[in-house]
């Protein structure tokens, strides 16, 4: 992964909620084999091991992230808000990076200020 400690990410939730839900700032990143990663982090994953060890099936690099600083937002952001400002927006299926002048990033930025 390629994304800066300090970068903030933000957490969409797939439909049925359909909605942008929280952020959190990127502190260290990891790679290394799936299996030493869950070793290092399967504590704070989240997931169980064989649904994280199936994620990983076939690779022999992973990667995790530490955040910090996570935060819900009191207003989830919809997929149909996101849509207002960028017509035909797809939320990505892993991550995707918006730019400084994306209107989608603006828009999430607003309900942090």
């Amino acid at each position: 992964m390629h994304i800066e400690p300090g970068s903030t990410v933000w957490f969409y939730v797939k439909k049925p909620v359909g909605a942008v839900v929280g952020f959190a700032t990127v502190g260290v990143t990891y790679s290394a084999a799936p299996s030493t990663i869950w070793r290092k982090y399967s504590s704070v994953s989240g997931l169980g091991k064989s649904e994280f060890m199936s994620y990983f099936d076939g690779v022999a690099m992973a990667s995790a992230m530490g955040l910090s600083g996570a935060k819900k937002l009191k207003k989830p952001i919809t997929l149909e808000t996101l849509r207002t400002v960028m017509p035909g927006f797809h939320p990505p299926q892993f991550y995707c990076r918006l730019e400084a002048n994306s209107p989608v990033r603006r828009r999430l930025l607003a309900v942090t200020a």
